[in-house]
């Protein structure tokens, strides 16, 4: 199986939303990571969405409320009888099970209209892509479903509460020996572009390959973004850093104030040693 060394593979945000702007490609990246679904009537790009057929969004934002937080979904991929969403999760998050409740919220204030029945909430599933383990346990997929909590507890027949939603984190690091063959392939092509059997594999790795050229205005843009953003956090770091030595710096002045105050010595003393204002001698006074 080919391998190839890539600046930006599969796991980057942008290449992964650059590559599921293709419905087709999508619908090939779901039916890999739920076995057994079928993605039917996926239209291409240039096609108007119709009835019974598919629809493929790259950065889908929802807003509902100006005053809430905002969501924005790596893909939203809809069907006729359900919505799934795709985040690639390069970042190990503690709140990630939070983030992915409130997405799950969100997709079902997208579903329903005023006045729409609650039977016309559709099957959702929230799905991370995850370059590590999420979970600890080393397991290839995690998958999430309300169940009943005393029943399972007891042994007996598990109780789904069948509210038509799914939550799964997939970890792509995984080492068990019992990773499914497909998942398999898949986890090696997100992590080190290995192609596998199914064509789609080569398609994507051709896509990636040219837009890793260094004369493909994508790269270009890309490599810009990136300069831009290191740029952002190296300054958001260096204002840490002086915020954090200026509060370190007062900090101790109020140290050296205080055992000053039991000295005795004037307010006007402790501010010219210390550097602090008359106020703050006053405040420190006052505790």
């Amino acid at each position: 199986m080919a391998k190839q060394k890539l600046d930006y593979g599969f796991s980057h945000y942008m290449m992964f939303c650059t590559l599921m702007k293709d419905p087709k490609a999508c619908a090939w990246l779901i039916e890999k990571i739920l076995p057994g679904k079928e993605i039917e009537n996926v239209i291409t790009e240039g096609h108007d969405l119709t009835e019974n057929m598919t629809e493929s969004q790259i950065e889908k934002t929802l807003v509902f409320n100006p005053a809430s937080k905002f969501v924005r979904c790596d893909v939203l991929f809809k069907t006729e009888k359900e919505y799934i969403n795709v985040e690639m999760q390069c970042t190990d998050e503690p709140n990630l099970p939070l983030r992915a409740r409130y997405y799950s919220s969100q997709l079902d204030m997208e579903m329903l209209g005023s006045g729409d029945e609650y039977e016309k909430l559709l099957q959702k599933y929230i799905i991370f892509i995850c370059t590590f383990d999420p979970m600890g346990l080393n397991r290839p997929v995690y998958t999430f479903k309300m169940i009943e909590e005393e029943l399972a507890a007891e042994g007996n027949t598990v109780l789904n509460l069948n509210d038509k939603s799914c939550t799964i984190f997939l970890n792509t690091k995984c080492t068990s020996e019992d990773i499914p063959g497909e998942i398999r392939q898949f986890f090696n092509f997100v992590n080190e572009n290995e192609v596998g059997d199914d064509p789609m594999y080569e398609i994507l790795s051709r896509r990636m390959t040219a837009l890793n050229e260094w004369n493909n205005p994508w790269r270009r843009d890309i490599m810009r973004l990136d300069q831009e953003f290191h740029r952002a956090e190296r300054k958001a770091m260096e204002k840490g850093l002086a915020e954090g030595l200026a509060k370190g710096a007062r900090e101790q002045s109020i140290k050296v104030a205080e055992k000053l105050l039991i000295k005795g010595l004037s307010d006007a003393e402790i501010a010219e040693i210390t550097g602090l204002t008359l106020k703050d001698i006053g405040n420190l006074k006052k505790v």
